[in-house]
């Protein structure tokens, strides 16, 4: 989460919030319980849920694996 907030700091500036992440491997989310709206979906409820919220930059790790989405 560190290296993905200083991404976004050096991409947006210092005034970014991190709106939503999703870590695949532990299949954890935050907000809690965004995805279950999204069962079958091809897209993520932490993703939609960022989208919708006016993200400006999505980080991701490891082919996906941990997700960041940032205002």
């Amino acid at each position: 989460m560190r290296l993905a907030t200083a991404i976004a700091r050096q991409q947006l500036g210092s005034d970014t919030m991190l709106l939503s992440w999703y870590d695949r491997e532990r299949n954890l989310e935050s907000p809690a319980g965004v995805s279950e709206c999204h069962e079958g979906c091809a897209t993520k409820g932490s993703w939609d849920y960022a989208e919708n919220r006016g993200a400006q930059l999505a980080v991701a790790f490891d082919s996906g694996r941990f997700c960041f989405c940032f205002l």
